[in-house]
């Protein structure tokens, strides 16, 4: 049994049959029949339209995965009076990936509930054919099933050793990210962190010398990259983060602790990291990008337009921009502060 009502968003069009379906589960969670020993209580909201749902759903989904809590299921007809068929369902998972979805339906349609299946519904209920039980039971059960998928799914997504995402993962998160700083109109600030020399960690230490700097690698990167942003392992040492903002300014500061923290854990464990390098890159919500192409921008274009080698950790990072708005800019930023850092990726989005 849940602790919390199971909070249920329906979508239908049919105002008479959301309340049948309403009463229906009511008397599920309050029935002689086992509801009490399947859930604590049930919260149904009611929206008509999909297009309304889609903007709930994705306004939940931008908040993180805390306010994806604000709903446990979905109970969905596929037709509605602005979606029929399959696309009303691809649609909020699109939106709600995290969330089951059952299909209600008003007519026994086999080739349609075959491909609603297919396509992740948990569930082709019909109409005439329900009561509260099979109802309520369905429901709780796609909720168990769904809670179980999202668990293996965060399994593949993370890296075991480090705890950070994987490459998968961190590109399927980072498409979201891109998605959500274009609608906001924010700031998508790209940092990765390369090292070379592991080889010869193993080769002088072992292995396991090797795994123990990438996890307090890791450790610093996770300090760093607080919710909504994230990070990854990319392999071979190479590591990223994608932390949004509206303010470029604080893409440096981010940048800097980064920078710190690092140095910081490679003096704590008595221990020089070769050749660490820290590479960024800030994207605007106007342009088209994936999250490889962010990465590579980080690596790459923001160094070659500075005139210099890739910076190492050991470089201040106000040092980096000072040097590219000496070049771009054709000045020497006076000031120590954020303005000039500022000024110099404000030209250097046009450059």
């Amino acid at each position: 049994m849940t602790e919390h009502p199971i909070r249920v968003l329906l979508i239908d069009g049919q105002v008479e049959d959301s309340r049948w379906v309403q009463d229906l589960l009511l008397d599920f969670s309050e029935s002689l029949y086992g509801g009490s020993r399947w859930m604590a209580g049930i919260e149904v909201f009611h929206l008509q339209r999909l297009e309304e749902s889609l903007l709930l759903l994705g306004d939940q989904t931008e908040k993180g995965a805390e306010a994806q809590e604000a709903f446990d299921a979905v109970l969905l007809n596929p037709a509605l009076p602005d979606s029929y068929g399959l696309p009303s369902l691809l649609k909020v998972q699109a939106a709600a990936p995290r969330l089951p979805v059952l299909i209600l339906s008003d007519l026994d349609d086999p080739d349609l509930a075959l491909s609603m299946i297919r396509s992740g519904a948990q569930e082709f209920l019909i109409k005439p054919e329900l009561d509260c039980i099979p109802l309520g039971r369905s429901l709780r059960l796609a909720i168990e099933r769904q809670r179980s998928i999202n668990a293996w799914r965060a399994l593949s997504w993370r890296e075991a050793a480090t705890g950070l995402y994987n490459r998968h993962g961190f590109e399927t998160l980072g498409a979201q990210s891109i998605a959500a700083c274009r609608r906001m109109g924010h700031l998508l600030a790209c940092f990765v962190v390369e090292t070379e020399g592991l080889g010869e960690i193993v080769n002088r230490y072992g292995r396991e010398e090797k795994e123990v700097v990438l996890i307090e690698l890791a450790e610093t990167i996770r300090a760093v990259a607080e919710p909504p942003a994230s990070a990854a392992h990319l392999g071979d040492g190479r590591f990223a983060i994608l932390y949004p903002t509206p303010d470029p300014a604080e893409s440096y500061r981010v940048a800097e602790r980064l920078r710190r923290g690092v140095l910081k854990g490679q003096v704590a464990a008595g221990r020089a990291l070769p050749r660490a390098r820290l590479g960024l890159y800030i994207h605007q919500p106007d342009l088209d990008a994936s999250v490889e192409d962010l990465i590579q921008a980080a690596l790459n274009g923001l160094c070659e337009n500075m005139g210099v080698s890739r910076p190492t950790i050991a470089d201040p990072v106000a040092g980096w921009y000072e040097r590219w708005a000496r070049k771009t800019l054709h000045q020497s930023p006076e000031s120590k502060d954020d303005r000039p850092l500022a000024a110099a990726h404000r030209a250097g989005r046009h450059s």
